[in-house]
């Protein structure tokens, strides 16, 4: 079945996909798959945060967090449990799968911690404390935080509210975190940069409270995106057996 989709032409392969990721919201939300409950297990390697990482969803604009948990139950957590690679993960063949990251009463699969909207607002996914799968890298992960733009920009470019909005989160919770950890995830990493570079942020245009954050490290932040010294092309030296 798998090896036909991969066969088919890429609108059938959208297709299944779609009704795939239907399926499994709709499975999750109904609350008709059977998860595991262990609770924080995998968020007690979190470190101090050192490193933002930014990302693109690679889906078309307004992907709800519903979507986004089914998406990533998918794609990161069932392969992850099906074929865990390092030696500590072993135990996890076979058991039903969790994340230990609980909404409402419900396991959420994030990989992310915030997620930014076409209109530059910002949302709260993954609360800092918790541990997102994101960077392909375990060790990344587990000192870095993950934000998201919420559209397919692997031949488009985000706009200035975006951009904003992802200044705004760094320069208000993030301060600690040098500007050489701001990073581009690939396959996002030549948009970060293209964009980081080619657009002008003048620091009136973001109204960051100043109470909230000193002017030197928004100002900071806000030079490094008009400096190509902003965008690190590697972001990790090598992919862990771990997501």
């Amino acid at each position: 079945m798998v090896r036909e989709v991969q066969r088919a032409p890429i609108s059938v392969q959208q297709e299944f996909k779609t009704k795939l990721y239907d399926f499994f919201e709709r499975q999750l939300d109904e609350g008709n798959i059977r998860l595991g409950r262990e609770s924080g297990r995998f968020d007690m390697g979190r470190r101090k945060i050192d490193t933002v990482i930014i990302h693109h969803t690679s889906n078309p604009p307004g992907l709800s967090p519903s979507r986004l948990s089914a998406i990533e139950l998918i794609r990161l957590y069932a392969p992850h449990f099906a074929n865990a690679t390092a030696a500590e993960d072993n135990y996890l063949k076979g058991q039903a799968i969790f994340s230990g990251h609980v909404r409402n009463g419900k396991q959420v699969f994030w990989p992310y911690h915030w997620i930014i909207r076409n209109d530059g607002r910002a949302e709260r996914l993954l609360r800092d404390s918790e541990i997102g799968w994101h960077a392909g890298d375990w060790d990344v992960n587990c000192r870095s935080i993950a934000i998201v733009l919420d559209n397919d920009y692997e031949h488009g470019r985000p706009g200035d509210r975006k951009l904003g909005a992802i200044a705004r989160i760094i320069a208000t919770h993030y301060t600690n975190v040098p500007l050489r950890r701001i990073l581009g995830h690939p396959p996002a990493a030549g948009m970060i940069r293209d964009c980081w570079h080619r657009t002008r942020f003048p620091l009136k245009a973001y109204s960051v409270p100043r109470r909230s954050v000193s002017h030197v490290s928004f100002r900071a932040i806000v030079l490094a995106f008009r400096s190509r010294a902003f965008f690190c092309p590697k972001l990790v030296s090598s992919f862990a057996s771990r997501p």
